[in-house]
C-alpha cells in the first residue's frame, strides 16, 4: 500500500514538474526569421516578442528590432527539446517506478542490469521524442505588420431603428 502511494505521488509530481517547464510566456521562439520593411531578411534564434521589441539571438549577439520596423516574423516554437524531456521523462519515470515497487531483481538478485537497461531506455525515449520534435515543428507565421484579414476589409455591420421601435442588424459582403 505504502508504494502505492508513493508512485502516485511521485507520478503527480513529475506531471506537475513537466507542465511548469512549458513555456509561460506565448511569445517565445526558439528559432525566428525576421523580414524588415526595408526588404532585409535576417535569422535568429531565442525570439522574444515583448511589447513592441523583438529581441533574438544571431552570431552570438542579442540584436533587438522595433516591431515598427518589421513587417513579418515567422518562428518555431521548438518542440524538439520538449518531446525529448517528455518522452524521456515518462520512460525514466516508468523505470524508476517499477525499480521502486520491486519485483526488479533479476535471476541472480541483481538490480544493475535494470538499472542499466532503465537509462538506455530512458535515453532512446529521449532520442525518438527529439526526432519527433524536430519533425513536427513547422514554421508558423506570428507576426505581419499592419495585418488584416482579407475577409474583415469588404465586411460591413449595419445597425438600425425601424419606426415601429424595432432594431435591425444588418451584415453585408461587397465583392
Amino acid at each position: 500500500m505504502r508504494s502505492k502511494r508513493f508512485i502516485t505521488g511521485f507520478c503527480t509530481v513529475s506531471i506537475l514538474i513537466m507542465m511548469l517547464s512549458q513555456n509561460v510566456i506565448a511569445q517565445q521562439y526558439a528559432q525566428v526569421k525576421v523580414w524588415t520593411k526595408s526588404g532585409s531578411m535576417f535569422t535568429g534564434r531565442k525570439g522574444t516578442i515583448d511589447g513592441n521589441i523583438l529581441t533574438y539571438l544571431s552570431g552570438g549577439q542579442a540584436k533587438t528590432i522595433p516591431l515598427d520596423d518589421i513587417q513579418m516574423i515567422r518562428a518555431k516554437e521548438g518542440k524538439a527539446g520538449k518531446y525529448a524531456a517528455g518522452c524521456g521523462g515518462g520512460c525514466g519515470a516508468i523505470c524508476l517506478a517499477i525499480i521502486i515497487a520491486g519485483g526488479t531483481e533479476d535471476e541472480e538478485g541483481e538490480t544493475g542490469p535494470l538499472i542499466i537497461s532503465s537509462i538506455f531506455w530512458t535515453a532512446v525515449s529521449g532520442g525518438i521524442g527529439y526526432v519527433i520534435g524536430l519533425l513536427t515543428d513547422p514554421w508558423e507565421t506570428v507576426y505581419v505588420s499592419g495585418y488584416q484579414s482579407s475577409i474583415s476589409k469588404p465586411l460591413q455591420l449595419g445597425m438600425g431603428i425601424k419606426q415601429n421601435g424595432a432594431v435591425t442588424v444588418g451584415l453585408s459582403y461587397h465583392f
